[in-house]
């Protein structure tokens, strides 16, 4: 994308990517991940942080390395992730049933 001044004559040039985003396979992945984020937020997937950033605040992320400050980073979610957290859920109420109010919580949360 080319980006013209009205006040200057200069040429601004602007370069974008495409990143995806999804959610972790296993309860073990979805804790690393949590645990990755803690200095952010506690408790955050990826998509916690990507959604819950605050105006002023700053998140660093893996981008292409010819990607400038003022440069545009697309976040797109993977459809694959719906069936991920299914996964994720199933796995949890089996391993720990003595805490299905929180996992029963958890998913009713996430429906809203």
């Amino acid at each position: 994308m080319i980006l013209r001044s009205k006040s200057k004559k200069s040429i601004k040039y602007i370069q974008s990517c495409i990143t995806s985003v999804s959610f972790p396979e296993t309860i073990d992945d979805v804790l690393n991940m949590v645990k990755g984020n803690e200095h952010i937020a506690k408790w955050s997937t990826d998509l916690d942080v990507l959604l819950n950033v605050s105006s002023g605040n700053t998140i660093f992320w893996t981008a292409p390395k010819w990607l400038t400050e003022g440069d545009v980073m697309f976040f797109y979610h993977t459809k694959r992730a719906k069936v991920r957290t299914a996964k994720v859920l199933a796995e949890a109420q089996q391993e720990f049933p003595h805490k299905r109010n929180l996992i029963k919580l958890t998913s009713v949360r996430d429906k809203n």
